[in-house]
C-alpha cells in the first residue's frame, strides 16, 4: 500500500495576485479523470470512507479542514490544513478517512484517477472508529 503524505504546492508570487500550482501531470497524475470540490459545515463531520479504486490528492480552498486518515494497521493521525496551504494531502486507495470543517465556510478540491463511482466507495459509520480525533 502507498503511504499517506503531504505534498509540496509551488506558490508563485504575483503583484496581481498569487498562483498556486495543485498538479502537474506527468508519470504519477497521468491518470486523473476528475476533479471536484466537496463543501463541509462547519464542526460537521464527513467520514468513514474507503476508495477501493481510487487515489485521493485533497487540497483546502477556503477554511480549514481536520483530516482524520486511518492506516492500514488502524492507527490513526490528524492533520489540519488550512485555506490555501501550501501542501495537499496524498490518500492512496484502500485508506480510510474523514474530514471536519473547522471555519464558517470550509472547500475542498479533490482529485480522482477514476471517475466516481459510489459501487468503488466504501462507507463506514460514524462510530465504527474511535472518534477522539475529531474533538
Amino acid at each position: 500500500m502507498k503511504s499517506i503524505y503531504l505534498r509540496n504546492i509551488n506558490k508563485l508570487y504575483s503583484k496581481n495576485g498569487n498562483i498556486h500550482k495543485f498538479l502537474q501531470v506527468k508519470k504519477n497524475t497521468k491518470n486523473i479523470s476528475e476533479i471536484y470540490f466537496s463543501e463541509v459545515k462547519f464542526l460537521k463531520i464527513k467520514c468513514w470512507k474507503k476508495h477501493l479504486l481510487n487515489n485521493l490528492r485533497l487540497h483546502v480552498i477556503k477554511g480549514q479542514i481536520r483530516f482524520v486518515v486511518i492506516s492500514g494497521n488502524k492507527k490513526m493521525y490528524r492533520f489540519d490544513l488550512n485555506e490555501l496551504s501550501d501542501q495537499y494531502m496524498y490518500i492512496p486507495k484502500k485508506t480510510i478517512f474523514g474530514f471536519q470543517g473547522l471555519k464558517k465556510k470550509n472547500v475542498l478540491l479533490c482529485s480522482l484517477e477514476k471517475s466516481h463511482n459510489d459501487k468503488e466507495v466504501q462507507n463506514f459509520s460514524y462510530d465504527e472508529f474511535s472518534n477522539r480525533y475529531w474533538k
